[in-house]
């Protein structure tokens, strides 16, 4: 997502990119429940007490992707991706001060390895951060602020799932974030998009249904450790995508500058992310 997202936002302005990922993704689902039928659940929102959440909820998922690209635009997406995971950190913690999950000695000590990991990967830039507060820090500040309104969003998404299908409250969700970046967007800004840049805008939409869907799906059958564990292998997965684009060169991108602490500190953020994660499952098990 972070790379895809960079390869269209030299063309629109982030909130226009933002409103086109929600777009995109309500014009995949309405559809969908209309050709099914699978309407019915919607009758629900006459109850003022849950439209109230839906309404919160999706304004929290509105705030997540709002400053997650205006972080993105000052990082790269290496960085994005990995300081992004102290959403699933955080998330993982609510599920034990929330949703009453079982939190083990090894959980915590994974949870340090991930604190440990972040500071080591991120060292060049905190270095140049004491020098003075440049552009980079900004977007950290920025992406910490998108982790916290996602912690949140997780957390009603979870509870309205009790009430409401996934399918009807991605629609919803979706829906709601279109008409919040409506005001500050220009759809127009679509036209200067060559055929390339039209299927990566595409890819932004598409992603928001099947990653974001899933995730709902997800919270149904796991709990929130769970979930943080399979997200904790995302980092390495961008740091691979962005080299292998460094190396064909398909979309310009701000690469992290890497060293062998910047790789150690990406592994330290995935292996702390994963025990913290699992620790408790193996008990249970």
């Amino acid at each position: 997502m972070p790379i895809t997202l960079a390869g269209v936002m030299h063309k629109i302005d982030p909130p226009t990119l933002t409103f086109y990922r929600f777009f995109i993704a309500f014009l995949c689902l309405l559809p969908y429940l209309l050709l099914t039928g699978d309407i019915a659940p919607l009758a629900k929102l006459r109850r003022w007490r849950l439209t109230r959440k839906i309404l919160f909820t999706g304004a929290m998922m509105a705030l997540n992707y709002g400053f997650y690209i205006f972080a993105l635009a000052r990082m790269s997406p290496s960085g994005a991706q990995v300081l992004i995971q102290l959403a699933p950190m955080m998330f993982l913690l609510a599920g034990v001060f929330i949703f009453d999950e079982y939190f083990s000695m090894r959980q915590w000590l994974g949870f340090a390895v991930f604190v440990v990991g972040l500071f080591t990967f991120f060292h060049l830039r905190i270095s140049a951060m004491l020098a003075g507060f440049d552009n980079y820090a900004i977007g950290m500040l920025l992406m910490l602020a998108a982790a916290l309104f996602w912690v949140i969003y997780a957390i009603g998404q979870k509870q309205l799932l009790s009430s409401l299908g996934s399918i009807h409250l991605m629609m919803l969700i979706n829906g709601i974030g279109t008409v919040a970046f409506l005001p500050f967007a220009s759809p127009l800004q679509v036209t200067g998009l060559n055929a390339f840049e039209l299927v990566l805008l595409f890819l932004c939409g598409l992603n928001t249904v099947i990653a974001y869907g899933a995730f709902t799906e997800a919270l149904k059958h796991w709990q929130a450790s769970r979930i943080s564990a399979t997200l904790a292998i995302v980092p390495l997965l961008t740091l691979g995508f962005v080299q292998l684009n460094d190396y064909f060169d398909f979309i310009p991108l701000i690469s992290e500058p890497l060293d062998a602490w910047v790789l150690l500190g990406a592994a330290l953020v995935v292996i702390g992310a994963f025990t913290a994660s699992m620790a408790n499952n193996r008990r249970a098990g």
